[in-house]
């Protein structure tokens, strides 16, 4: 049986939405009422309120302060995603370390480079 590839077209489009809706939903949502979480519910019946609460808030996507604690940073070149901009702008990095070796789970994949940076961070900090 032949095989068919599909390649997707991008196309741009535009969803014209008044500003006076937009204002609408903005207040309806400021004065939205959430329920009360029933007790032991948690995510075992779906969205904890607090969590739903906090994706809403829109203090949540403030800048905060940065933090100054020295902080170490250990990523493996095999999986992880290097995020080293955005870590740095928001943290203080003392020491950044690429792995060649290992994975996501570096603690059971490799843990003797794991063991080693660690300490050597530490030893830094002294």
């Amino acid at each position: 049986m032949p095989t068919t590839t599909l390649t997707p077209t991008l196309r741009p489009f535009r969803i014209a939405v008044p500003e006076a809706a937009v204002d609408d939903l903005k207040e309806r949502l400021a004065h939205t009422r959430w329920p009360e979480e029933s007790p032991g519910a948690g995510w075992s019946r779906g969205v904890p309120i607090d969590y739903y609460e906090s994706l809403h808030d829109p203090t949540a996507k403030k800048r905060k302060a940065r933090n100054t604690v020295p902080t170490g940073v250990a990523v493996s070149l095999t999986q992880d995603v290097t995020i080293r901009r955005w870590a740095e702008r928001e943290n203080k990095i003392v020491r950044w370390t690429e792995f060649e070796h290992g994975g996501h789970f570096a603690a059971l994949e490799a843990p003797e480079f794991l063991v080693n940076d660690v300490r050597t961070f530490f030893r830094e900090l002294r």
